[in-house]
């Protein structure tokens, strides 16, 4: 905690600049086997998006939301509306459980992550289209037009323990950015990056079913984040229905996973 790394950048032409959005990605998945569903509309600055229970029975009854960057919360109110308008923004940090409020105690039946990656970009035209280095999440992507791949990976466990259960387990890297977020030109550039804090926001969860993924943001770093995990990690894609264009892992897994938030400052040195 409160560690801090220098990086140095010289270029005599392009541009450098901090997105304090990033990407955009998004964990969802059940914790009963009795239950599946799907999340749609997280995908753009609206505050508006859909819940959509695929299991039959209607065993979910409402959304609890907790804005994990400035620990406020609401609920969706009960039954689930459709679509759902949430009050605070759904940017940074968003953990949201799906309860069942039966008889018994709330049961949290599902969960749904949300993390606006930030990042740090380097980008320059060239004759056949802008050419990009997009520093985000613990990966580095090299993008040119509207395709990319990850020249960089992040830290991300996918395997086997010895008594044969999955594991996943992965780590969310946020840059936040500070006042000065751009320079232009050929110039010298210093990036300092301080850890603000780390938590383990799920620890061993016990997946029976299905673990889903969804990313948005720039068409070519969407498609390096996408096939690094289909190539590396063995996720899906789904073709069809209310889950189109979503990422799976299929298969009972147990799910572990950090956040971190990094403070990140721009300055021109030259």
């Amino acid at each position: 905690f409160n560690s801090s790394n220098d990086a140095n950048f010289i270029t005599d032409a392009g541009q450098v600049y901090i997105d304090s959005n990033g990407e955009r990605f998004i964990f969802y998945y059940s914790l009963n086997p009795d239950f599946d569903f799907n999340v749609t509309g997280l995908d753009g600055g609206d505050n508006e998006f859909n819940f959509i229970e695929e299991s039959p029975g209607g065993l979910a009854d409402e959304l609890q939301i907790f804005y994990l960057y400035d620990a406020s919360s609401e609920n969706s109110g009960s039954p689930i509306p459709d679509p759902i308008s949430v009050g605070g923004d759904l940017s940074d940090a968003v953990k949201m459980d799906v309860i069942d409020t039966g008889p018994d105690p709330d049961v949290v039946l599902g969960r749904i992550w949300l993390f606006d990656s930030g990042s740090i970009t380097y980008e320059s035209s060239s004759s056949s289209g802008p050419y990009k280095v997009i520093a985000e999440n613990g990966g580095i992507i090299s993008a040119h037009a509207d395709s990319g791949y990850l020249a960089n990976e992040p830290n991300i466990y996918n395997r086997k323990d010895l008594s044969g259960n999955s594991l996943l387990e992965m780590r969310v890297i946020q840059l936040k950015p500070g006042s000065v977020t751009s320079g232009s030109g050929g110039g010298k550039y210093q990036f300092t990056i301080e850890l603000n804090s780390s938590d383990i926001r799920e620890y061993k969860a016990n997946i029976p079913e299905c673990f889903k993924m969804q990313i948005f943001g720039d068409a070519a770093a969407v498609k390096a984040w996408g096939s690094y995990f289909e190539l590396q990690h063995d996720f899906r894609k789904y073709e069809e229905g209310n889950a189109l264009g979503t990422l799976y892992l299929d298969g009972d897994r147990i799910f572990t996973l950090t956040h971190s938030i990094c403070d990140l400052t721009l300055e021109v040195t030259g």
